[in-house]
């Protein structure tokens, strides 16, 4: 891997801005200065809430961790590391598959997502990224 110039902090609000305009979030922008360990940001852009924090590394350099709810589409969940490396971690998933012909395994289906979103959920609640919300998926996560 090549590395960038510039700073941590540059490498992750880049990198971070890159991932959101790749989503469709073109206009979403953070400054390496606002990558401050520490920091915990939320806010909606278009239909989507989005929150990340700062927290350091084994070595102290920043890392940030986000989540992007779309409630049109599927939601992101990811770490940005100091040279820019984005790690896709798990996200909710609004989606099974199953075997039409095993009815079972319809079931199975819907039980697996669900152990995997209040798997997810409860990460994301007690990193401060889970989407304050009334109703959705989100409403009864722990």
């Amino acid at each position: 891997m090549t590395m960038m110039h510039g700073t941590p902090e540059d490498h992750v609000a880049r990198a971070f801005e890159a991932f959101l305009s790749r989503i469709g979030l073109h206009a979403v922008r953070i400054d390496p200065e606002e990558v401050v360990l520490g920091r915990h940001r939320t806010w909606r852009e278009l239909h989507m809430h989005i929150a990340y924090r700062v927290d350091p590394d084994d070595a102290g350099f920043p890392n940030l961790e986000f989540y992007a709810y779309d409630p049109m589409g599927d939601d992101h969940h990811g770490r940005i590391w100091a040279d820019g490396h984005v790690e896709e971690l798990d996200a909710m998933r609004l989606w099974f598959h199953f075997n039409p012909e095993v009815m079972e395994s319809k079931e199975a289906a819907r039980q697996e997502l669900f152990a995997h979103n209040l798997g997810v959920g409860q990460h994301l609640r007690r990193r401060g990224l889970l989407p304050d919300t009334d109703d959705g998926p989100y409403s009864k996560i722990p």
